[in-house]
């Protein structure tokens, strides 16, 4: 007899499962580990590419049977037979589990950063240190564009700047701060 289902050890392991219930696993064991809310979609999918023949690629959830929810995508193709009854099934999945939350994680901090209240520039550490992020409330203040900043180098906003209005008392108070023992605690400064 040939197995219904063949999982490999690279999926076993992703999929929390020892050989004994890999070597046991049929379709409907697999299917039962997809959330109950992608498994209609999952369901529709196959059935869709099973009547065209078709490969189908998807993404969905799947709870461990340690209880971990893994992020999955795969591509599956099926092959001979009739689309109703192929006589293989021919599949890969990728883990996107650590992408997901990491994506997550970035929208969050992204969200953050444009909540705040001060203008924010981030800049790369490397070569001329080009800006690749600026949040909301710097370009309201300042009136650029993302596309007018992004890319460049911070030097651009002090040009014309050094006999402006005001400039000489700051460096005046900066000087009496130094002298006066302030220089070395850590300041942020807000201009």
């Amino acid at each position: 007899r040939t197995r219904e289902l063949e999982i490999d050890p690279i999926a076993r392991g992703l999929l929390g499962l020892d050989e004994a219930t890999a070597l046991n696993a049929d379709v409907g064991f697999f299917r039962r580990l997809i959330l109950p809310a992608d498994r209609q979609l999952v369901d529709m999918e196959v059935m869709k590419a099973r009547r065209t023949g078709g490969p189908v690629e998807l993404r969905f959830r799947i709870r461990t049977p340690a209880g971990e929810v893994r992020h999955i995508r795969t591509a599956t193709t099926f092959v001979g037979g009739t689309p109703e009854a192929p006589h293989l099934t021919i599949g890969a999945g990728v883990d996107e589990t650590d992408e997901v939350h990491l994506q997550a994680e970035m929208r969050l901090r992204s969200a953050a950063l444009d909540a705040a209240w001060d203008g924010i520039l981030i800049t790369e550490a490397q070569g001329d240190q080009p800006i690749v992020y600026a949040n909301r409330r710097f370009l309201e203040t300042t009136g650029y564009s993302e596309a007018e900043i992004l890319g460049r180098n911070c030097r651009f906003l002090s040009e014309g700047l050094g006999e402006q209005t005001g400039l000489q008392e700051l460096r005046q108070a900066r000087q009496h701060l130094a002298r006066e023992g302030f220089a070395d605690l850590p300041a942020w400064d807000q201009l």
